[in-house]
């Protein structure tokens, strides 16, 4: 349409912006669901020779693909609504997704750890839990804010008839609220175990007993993003603990050093805080 020069036209016509921005964004949830369909019939065609699904697990990481999918559609419709053409739409579109990709790659990296404090913005990150069969409260509403704000700037961008000044502060005041609500919603740590025997969680008589703990829970590593230790440590230990206590606050030191000391090794390198209330034990194990 705007291509063609024909969305004023159509604006005009329908005098509905909202209607119209929902209409494009629906159709464009529907051609790309299809990328959802090869997925489910995969899946299908998998249980059809006999293999083994455990459905609320299989369900949960296609939740998770279908929020990423309508986040990107909502800011492909943005992207549309401000550019003039469909390759303009296309190249924005794209460096949205190149920045999240750029933010992963520090992952694992502790060269590239000053952006560590990005990681939250990183698409990636809030698709793991999903993936790990895993239902998080806090991906949901990221997801959901995120698709909200991007809406909301592609609604600004069809306000052809607002003034300059109107449409800044609109797209200001958007991205103050959907950045806000974003972080907000990566704060929350309620989360379910849905994968098969709750393999993700701790045996329930663990469960049960730091539940009632009374006391807080905090761990501190002194590990760096390269080490393996640190990738087994959180997926074994701090992803299940955070499942059986959401309030327990994990700290890397390591982290937050704003040059790199990738390779240095400081005595005390690997060792594991744990506190409980007032109580705090060391290990390297």
């Amino acid at each position: 349409e705007q291509e063609r020069q024909s969305l004023r036209v159509l604006l005009l016509q329908t005098a509905a912006p909202v209607r119209l921005l929902l209409a494009k964004y629906i159709a464009t949830l529907a051609a790309s669901a299809l990328l959802l369909g090869t997925m489910i019939a995969m899946a299908m065609l998998w249980l059809g020779i006999g293999g083994h699904l455990h459905a609320a697990e299989v369900v949960v990481a296609l939740v998770g693909h279908a929020l990423h999918l309508a986040f990107m559609a909502a800011v492909a419709c943005a992207a549309a609504a401000w550019t003039r053409s469909v390759a303009q739409a296309t190249a924005v579109t794209l460096l949205f997704v190149l920045g999240s990709w750029g933010i992963d790659a520090a992952e694992g990296f502790a060269a590239l750890a000053w952006l560590g404090s990005a990681a939250e913005w990183s698409i990636t990150a809030h698709l793991h839990t999903f993936e790990h069969g895993i239902l998080s409260v806090g991906d949901c509403a990221w997801f959901l804010a995120a698709t909200g704000g991007s809406l909301a700037l592609a609604f600004i961008g069809l306000r052809f008839d607002w003034p300059a000044y109107r449409r800044a502060l609109g797209v200001c005041a958007v991205l103050f609220i959907t950045l806000l609500l974003m972080k907000a919603a990566g704060k929350q740590p309620r989360a379910f175990d849905c994968t098969e025997a709750h393999r993700a969680s701790l045996p329930p008589a663990a469960v049960m007993a730091l539940r009632t703990l009374p006391m807080s829970i905090s761990l501190t590593v002194h590990l760096d993003r390269d080490d393996a230790r640190r990738r087994q440590l959180d997926l074994d230990v701090v992803s299940k603990l955070r499942l059986a206590r959401p309030d327990v606050r994990v700290r890397y030191p390591l982290d937050e050093r704003a040059a790199s000391a990738e390779a240095a090794r400081d005595e005390g390198y690997g060792r594991i805080e744990v506190c409980a209330g007032t109580t705090c034990k060391q290990t390297y194990s």
